[in-house]
């Protein structure tokens, strides 16, 4: 699979109801938490490699300034039509767009790429006035698997590989954390029983009680968060950093 997505890609990846599924609820919510922490109110925050654009409507819908930009033709729903554009290199953008921006998002983007330090170099120098760069990439080596293959990932990070790189392109780290500890337990003893993984990434069906053990596995997850050291491994990293090198 190649860094460009189809259209059969976006559809596999973001089914209609994906956003309700118990990985982007607690996903999502770490994201506004570590935003809301180290942002202003109306800071612009720019999500590249926004697939669908549902965590860019997620962070519109909780006040957040968010606007989207994905390189491949991805359908996008009229909630957020707005506020991402398609078939678009983030980087042809306006120097007046990019200097609005105060906070860049890519999202389990660089994983995809076989040179990730020149992508967050062009971040640092294209986003003159960017303050933050948040960044979560899938995590653990040892975790890797079909899955993998099949989205096009070309590594796992460990969390000091991670802050290598970004440090590397010219950002100092200031958070950077495993999350998704009970979910790197279950994916462990999957691969120690041999268990394939499936390429899909189904949301939950409209039974009531698949619905219920999403929004249950979510709560747990939020609550995982709050209470689990981020330096347990997990199956996600994210990272905050800031222009501007220092030590490790």
């Amino acid at each position: 699979m190649s860094e460009l997505y189809t259209v059969d890609d976006y559809h596999a990846g973001y089914p209609a109801g994906i956003e309700t599924h118990f990985w982007h609820r607690t996903r999502h919510d770490a994201l506004s938490r570590i935003l809301r922490r180290h942002l202003p109110a109306q800071s612009r925050i720019m999500d590249i490699g926004c697939g669908m654009g549902i965590t860019t409507r997620y962070l519109r819908e909780r006040g957040f300034d968010c606007r989207g930009v994905e390189l491949g033709p991805a359908p996008i729903s009229e909630a957020v039509a707005n506020y991402v554009q398609t078939d678009t290199d983030v980087f042809s953008l306006s120097e007046d767009e990019r200097d609005a921006v105060d906070c860049v998002l890519l999202l389990d983007v660089i994983e995809h790429m076989a040179e990730p330090n020149e992508m967050l170099d062009k971040v640092r120098c294209h986003f003159k006035n960017c303050r933050y760069l948040l960044l979560t990439v899938p995590a653990r080596q040892e975790l890797w698997s079909e899955y993998d293959e099949a989205w096009g990932h070309i590594k796992r990070y460990s969390r000091d590989q991670l802050c290598e790189d970004v440090q590397a392109a010219g950002f100092s780290v200031r958070y950077c954390a495993y999350h998704f500890q009970a979910l790197y337990l279950a994916a462990r003893l999957a691969a120690a029983l041999d268990l394939s993984r499936s390429r899909d990434f189904a949301p939950p069906n409209r039974h009531p009680i698949s619905a219920a053990m999403h929004w249950l596995v979510a709560a747990l997850g939020l609550l995982e968060n709050r209470l689990i050291p981020g330096a347990l491994p997990g199956s996600s990293l994210f990272c905050l950093a800031e222009p501007g090198n220092s030590p490790a």
